[in-house]
């Protein structure tokens, strides 16, 4: 490691061809790499090869991501070439253990990825670059093609009635396929027993006419009163969610589940939201992996994915990069129709947003919220870390925050590690039965974590919180970990 660092640039090349021919000999693990997708951006900083294969590096907002398909779990090495000067390398998140070898002089930088971890190069604290690596199917679906419907792949004109008649007439069990091109759309309705598919090379983006979405929540794709539907692929769907914010003044959503079940929806990169970006609404059975949720952090309220008076919920695998909370798991009274929220899992997704992280409320109607479980999460970035926030008359319990490390504070204006409490505004809540269990994090946050409730009857009690660590050590102990308990906040105790 020391000669790489030290060795002249040539020679340095020649060991990375020679890795790389290595690895690809021993196994292979890379295929042909995914078609550009349309109206892309190459990357203005980052130079990317992935065994010595070059890799587009796209440009979105304030980021840069590359996606590529694998075949297998294995190790690939990256090369990266800058092209500005730079001083500081973090490649994260800091749970996965990745030390660069990094040449400031040369401006390159060089590791070895565990497929298919995601990862996020920063550089100097600021510049992010998102690495995706899909595991890819040795064979593409095949299926009703759009453009038999008159599609237009160029973006010209509007693909709406195409688009939507292809999944009308579509027989039960069918796969609609939207091949590479750009497609612009106003709202899609999928339908029961079908799947959507956007193949690598797709850009399925909102149209900028504020006239071709739905009435009811401005959402671009609904799933609505069905069954057994999926939509995936390693394509995109943009919203152009700053455009249509700045036109109207009104949110949307990019995707909302509403009264359906045995939904699945994977794989896809999901962007530029107007707000929220997936809201699954008195829904249940329904399924959210590896997807990448990359929004405009100028857009307010661009939350991640908000489970909302639903159950059976299942959000894992995702990358999360928000404006807003990246999962917060509600209850709205969205026309005094709001159910009760249980069974929901989320784990092993990698969050940087600026505001919750893992959360439950602020939307708080339903009479119970519970069995609620956050997994193994990393989240490299946040304002709150753990939020329950109960205001709207539920009892709040059975939530369990287990093995999740947080790295980073984003200074909004919490800037709280832990954030709980109960404040009255259309009912009387209290929060009950909450584990804290191996979580970590890398720093104090600048403000002391606060547990505080309302009323005797309506406050906060049974917390446990067992083998905290923070800022290298465990806290045992309120003060130690620089936890505030607040009026009407009873039974928080410690254990390691």
């Amino acid at each position: 490691m020391n000669f790489f660092k030290s060795a002249p640039i040539h020679q340095r090349r020649y060991v990375q061809v020679f890795i790389a021919f290595a690895v690809l000999m021993g196994c292979k693990t890379l295929l042909a790499n995914y078609p550009i997708t349309p109206k892309a951006f190459s990357s203005n900083r980052f130079e990317m090869e992935i065994n010595g294969e070059p890799t587009f590096v796209y440009k979105f907002k304030d980021i840069h991501y590359a996606q590529f398909p694998h075949l297998v779990n294995s190790k690939i090495h990256i090369h990266l070439e800058i092209r500005r000067p730079f001083h500081s390398v973090e490649v994260g998140p800091r749970s996965v253990g990745i030390d660069p070898v990094v040449n400031v002089d040369s401006q390159e930088i060089d590791f070895k990825l565990e497929l298919p971890q995601k990862v996020v190069v920063t550089l100097d604290g600021k510049e992010r670059l998102f690495i995706f690596p899909e595991q890819e199917e040795d064979s593409h679906p095949r299926g009703i093609n759009i453009l038999d419907y008159g599609a237009d792949p160029s973006g010209k004109t509007h693909s709406t009635s195409a688009i939507q008649e292809a999944i009308d007439k579509a027989p039960k069990g069918s796969l609609v396929r939207i091949p590479p091109g750009h497609y612009l759309s106003g709202t899609l309705f999928l339908r029961s027993e079908t799947t959507l598919w956007l193949d690598a090379g797709a850009l399925l983006q909102a149209s900028g006419n504020p006239a071709e979405f739905e009435q009811k929540q401005a959402a671009f794709i609904v799933v609505e009163n069905a069954e057994n539907v999926k939509l995936a692929g390693r394509g995109t769907i943009d919203g152009s969610g700053a455009f249509l914010r700045h036109l109207t003044g009104n949110s949307g959503r990019l995707l909302a589940i509403r009264d359906s079940q045995y939904v699945t929806i994977e794989d896809l990169i999901l962007r530029d939201p107007r707000s929220w970006n997936t809201q699954v609404l008195r829904s249940e059975n329904v399924t959210l992996r590896n997807l990448k949720l990359l929004h405009d952090r100028y857009v307010s309220n661009t939350d991640g994915i908000d489970p909302d008076s639903s159950r059976h919920i299942l959000i894992e695998k995702n990358f999360f990069y928000c404006g807003d909370d990246a999962v917060a798991i509600k209850s709205t009274n969205r026309n005094g129709r709001f159910e009760d929220v249980y069974d929901i899992v989320v784990r092993d997704n990698i969050i940087l947003t600026k505001k919750s992280a893992l959360k439950v409320g602020t939307e708080s109607h339903a009479s119970e919220m519970k069995d609620i479980t956050f997994a193994n999460n990393h989240v490299m970035e946040c304002d709150r870390g753990m939020a329950l926030y109960a205001r709207d008359g539920t009892h709040m319990h059975s939530i369990r925050f287990i093995g999740n490390h947080f790295e980073n504070n984003y200074p909004d204006y919490e800037q709280r590690l832990i954030h709980f409490r109960v404040q009255k505004r259309h009912g009387l809540s209290h929060i009950s039965n909450i584990l804290i269990q191996d979580c970590t994090a890398n720093e104090y946050w600048p403000k002391p974590s606060l547990i505080r409730g309302l009323t005797n009857r309506n406050g906060i009690s049974d917390v446990r919180i067992v083998r905290l660590k923070i800022a290298g050590s465990y806290r045992d102990s309120a003060d130690g970990a620089q936890l505030e308990l607040g009026p009407y906040s009873r039974d928080v105790r410690f254990r390691n």
